[in-house]
């Protein structure tokens, strides 16, 4: 049972350390000024108050109505100065002299917003800092402060988004646990590491259930319900300069509203229909930048606040207004999903193409209630987007709807790559292939049924690769691969069969060339959608796993995983794969968590068959706990699974449930499986399942086990990974080397593949005192430290 974790944490750290705070009392003392810089949300006006503390503060903020009046700033500070027409800076300055009404340190100055303070009383004021009269902070954002004439050479205390590392330690703080790396990646992604926005977010996805505390791991959670979206994130105070340059002109207002809505618009575009000037004063003030050939905003909670502003008559307006004048910046997926969405509220039509692209976008996004929204049938029944639809609908478990779509699609209306889709979707929930089934495929002139039988070819070879292995195989993909008859998409989707081939077969480096070849291609090609995009990180991950590259994974599962909605697919298998990466790493406790949120990820919705096996992987971490009650009620459950189509899945599945029984003390059930999985597996040459399972048997089973490993990573296992580390440890346990063994638990500590070593150690501490030489007193000790305190240890 899934259950979360409410204890309180402590609160949000301020934005920045009392180092920050300290350096910027020291400039202001040595040099009379700064400037505190940071984008909006950044803690910029929080850190001048602190900085200003010691002393009395007077403080103006700039504003757009009052940036061009001549000394308008210095007369809201000292209202009591007469400042006379045509007044110059040194008239002033004299003035200033004689009345000494701003002496430091009897005041420190705050401007907020230095670039919408006035020239003439910014030069003022600057020109009494350097003499030392006055203290002077003030604050900007990076992108005013380029464009700021009499700023270049001020000295500066600036305050920069969170990274990754950044946002942990806040949630951390906050919440009082320890956050994993999809939360952060999901908070930080979204807030920009701005430390405002990352504040927002996480607490709005607590209040909505998307994070959650759970067995002390602060964590990103199945889909809680329609919830798709956060709301955008809130404006910071310091965020002011957006109002005031709304209200500039009409023409602002328009710009911010487009670049809002569409998020990324091309400039070239938006110079053929906006002001130049409008433009520039949007970009000298730090709201919008220029980005080689696009326009965005410098703030995502900026142009998250004015999206928010939008009523939905506003938004189509803006549509309607530029759509034609902006065909660059529509042909961008997230603005053409935007468009579509809004077009689908109002019940107006969309043109086939956007709504592709639009479904697309949605699909790469996590989206799928949208993506199914957006290709709703027009009046005449024709679906756009139909294997974008048909993807959407398997993810949200809506099977009924998925059958009929099925069957109303013409085959011979699809593109080679919607084909590809198209197949393997009828074949996984219509019907298998039986002779003449796919005869409606094969339609067209010559060439066309040539082309469209290397996609039949391709979706067969794609379905063979997850039964049997074998360089006969692994020869026909290649051969596919080269014919020169599958467009870019469908040979990534070849590399990607090519590897599940190579890592089924051992070959667990192999397949990760394979598999980061497709995802290179899949990455650069703007047609690729979620249905190949996911299964290629996927893969790409597994390979790594097996390969025993811990890093490399968890950076493919946090790209995997990181998307704006965490449901459907990303939230089963990226909750599985993350748990077998935490499984190997030793973090047991998490590796439990993302069992479990894979299993409510799940909910009655397995299309990729994964039920029983992160079932029987469940069962093993919660004997692993103690908790063996559960641990037998989950290997029931796994055991009743649904059948699994892919025998490499399934036996994947009962390898696991072997490792649950030896947890719970049921030897004999856990060796019958796993004689039984090594049997299967030799028989369709899954090479990686039969050297996993005949791992297990020696853990299991002892030393006379052994002969069945050693057949198992006979000559043509992989040099490097699982495959090859079980390959060396059957060499040592057949020579009685202990010395060897030690050293390969070495290496492995420090791979921090914690579980393996672990194993093996267990294994060494056991055989050593019955075979070959013990292990020393020293190397007795840290094997002991490795089988049960998971402590890295000297490599040979």
């Amino acid at each position: 049972m899934l259950e979360t974790d409410d204890t309180p944490g402590t609160g949000w750290p301020p934005p920045f350390d009392q180092e920050l705070v300290d350096e910027g009392r020291a400039l202001v003392r040595s040099q009379g000024g700064i400037v505190v810089v940071g984008p909006p949300g950044s803690g910029r006006l929080a850190l001048a108050r602190r900085i200003a503390q010691p002393w009395p503060v007077r403080i103006h903020r700039g504003t757009m109505a009052s940036v061009a009046t001549p000394y308008y700033a210095l007369r809201r500070l000292a209202p009591h100065i007469e400042i006379k027409d045509g007044y110059t800076p040194a008239d002033l300055a004299l003035e200033l002299d004689r009345r000494r009404p701003l002496d430091l340190p009897a005041v420190t100055v705050v401007l907020i917003a230095m670039d919408l303070c006035d020239r003439a009383s910014l030069s003022t004021l600057i020109e009494r800092a350097s003499a030392g009269a006055i203290g002077l902070i003030g604050t900007i954002s990076p992108e005013a402060l380029q464009h700021h004439p009499l700023l270049g050479a001020a000295p500066t205390v600036r305050l920069t988004a969170f990274d990754s590392a950044g946002v942990a330690r806040l949630l951390r703080h906050r919440f009082g646990c320890e956050p994993d790396p999809v939360a952060v990646e999901f908070v930080r992604g979204r807030s920009e590491g701005v430390y405002d926005a990352v504040v927002d977010v996480a607490e709005r996805a607590v209040e909505l259930g998307l994070l959650a505390r759970v067995e002390h791991t602060l964590t990103l959670m199945p889909d809680p319900g329609d919830t798709s979206e956060l709301p955008p994130v809130s404006l910071s105070p310091g965020s002011f300069h957006l109002h005031d340059l709304l209200d500039v002109s009409t023409e602002m207002t328009d710009l911010l509203q487009i670049v809002a809505l569409v998020e990324e618009t091309d400039v070239h575009e938006v110079l053929a229909v906006i002001p130049a000037a409008t433009l520039d004063l949007a970009v000298t003030h730090g709201v919008l930048r220029i980005d080689g050939e696009t326009v965005r905003f410098c703030s995502a909670a900026e142009s998250a606040a004015v999206d928010s502003s939008l009523t939905l008559a506003r938004r189509l307006e803006l549509h309607d207004r530029f759509s034609e004048h902006f065909p660059r910046t529509f042909e961008h997926p997230r603005a053409a999903m935007r468009a579509a969405l809004c077009r689908r509220k109002v019940r107006r039509p969309v043109e086939p193409e956007l709504v592709v692209r639009a479904a697309r976008q949605a699909n790469l996004e996590g989206l799928h209630r949208e993506a199914v929204a957006i290709t709703e049938p027009d009046g005449s029944g024709d679906v756009a987007g139909a294997t974008e639809r048909a993807f959407a609908l398997v993810e949200l478990g809506h099977h009924a709807e998925l059958h009929t779509l099925l069957q109303s699609i013409d085959p011979a209306a699809l593109t080679e790559e919607e084909l590809t889709d198209f197949i393997l979707l009828r074949w996984a929930h219509l019907a298998r292939p039986t002779e003449g089934s796919d005869d409606d495929i094969l339609v067209g002139d010559a060439r066309t049924v040539r082309r469209r039988a290397a996609v039949l070819r391709l979706a067969t070879l794609w379905a063979t690769a997850f039964q049997r292995s074998g360089d006969d195989l692994e020869h026909e993909i290649r051969t596919l691969i080269f014919s020169g008859t599958l467009g870019p998409l469908n040979t990534a989707t070849a590399y990607l069969a090519l590897s599940t081939c190579q890592r089924n077969g051992g070959r667990s480096q192999q397949a990760v060339e394979s598999a980061r070849r497709a995802l290179d291609m899949l990455l650069e090609n703007p047609l690729a959608g979620a249905s190949v995009l996911d299964p290629a990180h996927e893969i790409l991950a597994i390979a790594l796993l097996d390969a025993l590259d811990l890093a490399g994974a968890e950076r493919v599962l946090v790209a995997y995983s990181s998307r704006p909605a965490p449901h459907g697919r990303a939230a089963r298998m990226g909750h599985a794969l993350w748990g077998l990466l935490e499984y190997r790493r030793g973090r047991i406790g998490l590796a439990l968590t993302h069992a479990r949120l894979c299993l409510a990820a799940l909910r009655g919705n397995d299309p990729q068959e994964i039920s029983g096996w992160v079932q029987a992987m469940a069962a093993e971490l919660l004997a692993q706990h103690g908790l063996m009650d559960e641990a037998e009620s989950l290997l029931e459950r796994s055991d009743l699974a649904p059948g699994v189509t892919r025998l490499q899945h399934d036996l994947e599945r009962r390898t696991a449930e072997a490792l649950a029984f030896d947890a719970i003390g049921r030897l004999d059930m856990s060796l019958r499986l796993l004689h039984g999985v090594v049997r299967q597996a030799r028989a369709a040459g899954l090479r990686k399942a039969e050297i996993d399972a005949a791992a297990a048997l020696v853990q299991v089973g002892g030393p006379d086990m052994a002969p069945i490993l050693s057949r198992a990573v006979e000559p043509g296992t992989d040099a490097a990974g699982v495959p090859a580390v079980w390959a060396r440890f059957v060499r040592h346990v057949e020579a009685e080397d202990t010395t060897a063994l030690f050293h390969l638990v070495g290496d492995l500590s420090n791979l921090g593949a914690v579980v393996l070593a672990a194993e093996i150690a267990r294994f060494t501490l056991d055989f050593g005192g019955a075979h070959g030489r013990p292990p020393s007193p020293g190397e007795r000790a840290i094997l002991e430290q490795v089988a049960f305190g998971a402590q890295p240890v000297p490599s040979s």
